[in-house]
Parts: structure tokens; C-alpha cells; sequence
């Protein structure tokens, strides 16, 4: 049965499309949204939205008040793009170079603009303040969310709550679930040392590739042999870089790969068995490893009443069905907004339909359907009032 939310949403839709068109044609990347800032103050200025620019130069902080007293609730969508040469054929396909939207931001986007176009025209559905964070940089390390919440936007929000597309489901699935949803991001860097010299000649050499080959074999045992089987964590080496010549051996082999969990604590022990692995394996071969780790993003996890408060509003979702959040592990900077407070991340599919082939983010033929859009309204819009 159509209610209300469902006519105010099939009003904005075209104009929704319509704006992740344009997004789409007009990607950005990480910390260079300026056009898309432009964009998107333009349309607050146009819908009489009071907003604050970040220090950072770009994304936006826009917010409604009501006439009564309430939460402060916080929406955030990413706004940037990615560093890849867009192959698909849809009339608005990106119209920059090796720049597109790979993961779902342009969407991300429009669904926040409608959001907020609808609810600047019916301010009753509003009780206390709800923010609206157009947030630049989530797909560059140390991303936009930390820096949003050093300069205090989350200071005064009750609740957070965000989405990220699906490829996995159909427009019309929405889902959610309690608990680590992503995992945490982890860099691990090794320089594996030795004595270069001619290739004819080993003995009278160090050699580093032969030490870094056997580092990365070893590293494998860390998941097989470390690791309950019913937890989750991956090490992965993902680049060797050594050498200048096929007759040379180099002075030094580095080795850069992943971490990725949903615990910190297992992700700290993997790195502590990294280093053990990599500088005694490295002594037995007559090298030495220097190590280094990076942190990326932090594991996402929803707190369950938030949960318990999203499943409430989707259950009354005319757009979509509402089904189980499987945990991924890619990662996500919308951790960092959940452990300043209460909140819920979730999923909108993006698929035409199930028979539909799957293509995942960051491939350059990635595409959403329109039709998401109607859902992520509706998603935020039924969060809203349920928070409320």
C-alpha cells in the first residue's frame, strides 16, 4: 500500500535520476570534488539548505531543523570516484578520462540529494535536526569521514546512518545486519636485504629474491596454521618488486601485501606473526627484513539497536524486501562515524534482475540501475521517521 514517503519518493525520482546522471558524467576523484562541492552547494542554496564546507577543502555538511525538538540524526554518502577508464555504453558515461564511478558514489550521491530535496519541502517529517554528509575521499586512504569528525560535524548527531550499493542484489533488496559488516584494512611492507652481485655467480652474492620467495610462502601459513577455521582473516601479498637486469642480483627485494579481518585483535597478531616469519626466514638465508605496517579502515560494526531500529523502518519499505547483510570484506571509512556513535551501515541492490550477470565495484564496465534510487529514498526517509 502506497503511503505518503512512497509519493513524495516517486515525485523526486526523475529528478534523482537525472542528478546521477549528471554525477556520473562528471566523476571526481579522492580530495578533487571540487566541481561535485559545487554541485552539490548550488542545490542546497537553491532548496534554502543551511550547510558548512569542511576545512578539507572539499565535501559539504548541509542540515534541516524541524519546529519541534528531537535527535540529531546524520545521513552520510561518499562523493568521489575512482582512477579508472570507464567501458561501459550508457548515454551518460563518463566524460573524463581514466576518471569514473566504479563504486556506486554517484548513486550514493543522488540518493542523498533527493533525500534532502524532499525533506526541504516537508519539513513536518522532520523533529530535531537531521545532517547530511556529503563526505569527499572514501576510496583514498585516510579517506573523509576522520577529518569530518575531527572538525566536530558528528559532535552533536545521536545516530549516523549510511549505504553502499550492491551489486550482488537487485534494485528492489535492501539489507542489514548486526555485527562487523566489513572488514578492516591492513598495509604490510617488507624489504628483504642482501648483497647484490653478478647472476653468473651467486656465491659470491646475498640473494634477496631467493629470501623474499620464501618470505611469501611462509606468510601463507599464518592464515592455515594460526587461525581458528571459524574466523575470518586473509594475508595476502600482492606485489614483488626487485631488480634492475636479468643478470644482476639486486642489493634488495620489497614485498607489499593485505590485511584484512574483522577483529583488530586477530589483524595485530597476523602483523606480529609477519615480521616474525619475514626476519627469520630472512636470517636463514643470510638477509635481513625490514618491515613496516600501515594502517587502512577500521572494521565497520553496527551497533544493534540501530539494527534493531532498521529493520523496523525496512519492514515497512514498499520498494524493496529487506534480507540478511552477508560481511564483505573490502573496507570502508564509515567506521570511524560508528565509533564516535550509534548507528547502522546497510546495502541497496543495484542489479536489473537475478538473472542479470554480477559485475563487482571497481571494474571498469560497473554500472547501477536507476530504480536503487527509489529504494535508498525510501530507506532513509522510513530510518527518519522510525528514529523519531
Amino acid at each position: 500500500m502506497k503511503d505518503k514517503i512512497v509519493q513524495y519518493v516517486e515525485e523526486e525520482y526523475d529528478a534523482a535520476v537525472a542528478r546521477r546522471h549528471y554525477i556520473h558524467q562528471h566523476p571526481e576523484l579522492s580530495f578533487q570534488e571540487y566541481k561535485t562541492t559545487e554541485y552539490i552547494e548550488n542545490l542546497m542554496k537553491e532548496w534554502d539548505i543551511p550547510y558548512q564546507r569542511p576545512a578539507s577543502g572539499t565535501g559539504l555538511v548541509a542540515f534541516i531543523e524541524g519546529d519541534t525538538p528531537g535527535k540529531t540524526i546524520a545521513f552520510r554518502c561518499d562523493i568521489d570516484a575512482l582512477p579508472m577508464q570507464e567501458e561501459t555504453e550508457v548515454p551518460f558515461k563518463s566524460e573524463q578520462p581514466d576518471v569514473m564511478h566504479a563504486c556506486g558514489h554517484d548513486m550514493h550521491t543522488a540518493n542523498m540529494l533527493g533525500f534532502a530535496h524532499i525533506l526541504s519541502g516537508h519539513k513536518e517529517l522532520v523533529k530535531g535536526k537531521v545532517k547530511f554528509l556529503f563526505q569527499p575521499a572514501e576510496e583514498l586512504f585516510p579517506g573523509g569521514a576522520r577529518s569530518l569528525i575531527a572538525e566536530g560535524f558528528l559532535d552533536d548527531v545521536d545516530a549516523v546512518y549510511g549505504m553502499h550499493v550492491n551489486p550482488m542484489r537487485t534494485y528492489d533488496e535492501i539489507s542489514v545486519r548486526k555485527g562487523a559488516i566489513t572488514a578492516g584494512s591492513y598495509v604490510y611492507k617488507i624489504r628483504v636485504i642482501g648483497q647484490g652481485g653478478h647472476g653468473s655467480n651467486p656465491s659470491n652474492a646475498v640473494d634477496p629474491v631467493v629470501a623474499a620467495s620464501a618470505v611469501v610462502m611462509a606468510l601463507q601459513t599464518i592464515v592455515s596454521r594460526n587461525i581458528h577455521p571459524r574466523d575470518t582473516l586473509v594475508v595476502s601479498t600482492c606485489m614483488i618488486h626487485g631488480g634492475t637486469k636479468g643478470n644482476i642480483i639486486p642489493d634488495f627485494v620489497d614485498l607489499e601485501g593485505q590485511i584484512r579481518s574483522y577483529s583488530e585483535s586477530l589483524a595485530g597478531m597476523a602483523q606480529r606473526k609477519i615480521r616474525e616469519i619475514a626476519e627469520g626466514v630472512c636470517a636463514g638465508y643470510g638477509c635481513r627484513a625490514e618491515c613496516v605496517f600501515e594502517d587502512g579502515y577500521a572494521p565497520v560494526i553496527n551497533h544493534d539497536a540501530a539494527v534493531e531500529l532498521v529493520n523496523r523502518a525496512f519492514d515497512k519499505m514498499y520498494y524493496a524486501k529487506l534480507n540478511v547483510l552477508e560481511p564483505e570484506l573490502g573496507g570502508e571509512d564509515f567506521a570511524y562515524y560508528l565509533r564516535k556513535t550509534e548507528g547502522a551501515f546497510f546495502h541497496v541492490g543495484i542489479r536489473s534482475a537475478k538473472e542479470a550477470p554480477v559485475i563487482p565495484q571497481h571494474n571498469t564496465h560497473f554500472l547501477a540501475d536507476d530504480r536503487a534510487l527509489k529504494t535508498g529514498m525510501e530507506a532513509f526517509l522510513r530510518i527518519l521517521l522510525e528514529e523519531e
